[in-house]
């Protein structure tokens, strides 16, 4: 009767750490972290022909370009790039995509699309001379997993 008993103890005690791990694993295959944390490289470029962008450059921790958010500040006659005017660009094919915001609540996004990528223009008239700040996040399945710190852009 004992011995039964501790087969039976050990039989419930088995299948707990075997639910246990399943249920690990599918949590971990629901909700993937990012590999690595983002850092930023902001620069400015002015072109020949006075056009001015904004880049806010994403890099994972290891040192690999993820992508980057863009900001056309005014119009440029030479290339037809809008002014007030937002895109991302995903340039690694890791499975994240790149989403640029703006702190007006406007949003780029590569989200659907295999890299290399870069989405349309996101515009619309902002008032002249005032100062905005934008960043990268990367992001997947919807979610954003991190995101460089911010820019400060001019409209």
């Amino acid at each position: 009767m004992r011995l039964t008993h501790r087969i039976a103890t050990m039989m419930v005690a088995l299948a707990a750490v075997l639910g246990g791990l399943l249920l690990t694993g599918a949590a971990a295959d629901a909700a993937p972290a990012a590999p690595l944390t983002l850092k930023l490289v902001a620069h400015q470029v002015t072109t020949k022909a006075g056009c001015t962008y904004y880049y806010n450059d994403a890099y994972w921790s290891d040192g690999t370009w993820a992508g980057y958010a863009k900001w056309s500040q005014d119009p440029c006659d030479t290339n037809g790039d809008p002014g007030d005017a937002l895109a991302a660009s995903d340039v690694y094919g890791d499975g994240y995509g790149i989403n640029a915001h703006l702190s007006t609540g406007r949003t780029a996004t590569t989200a659907g699309h295999n890299a290399p990528y870069t989405s349309p223009w996101k515009t619309g008239n902002l008032t002249e001379d005032q100062t905005y700040l934008m960043w990268a996040c990367a992001e997947k399945g919807g979610v954003e997993y991190a995101c460089t710190d911010g820019t400060y852009v001019s409209s």
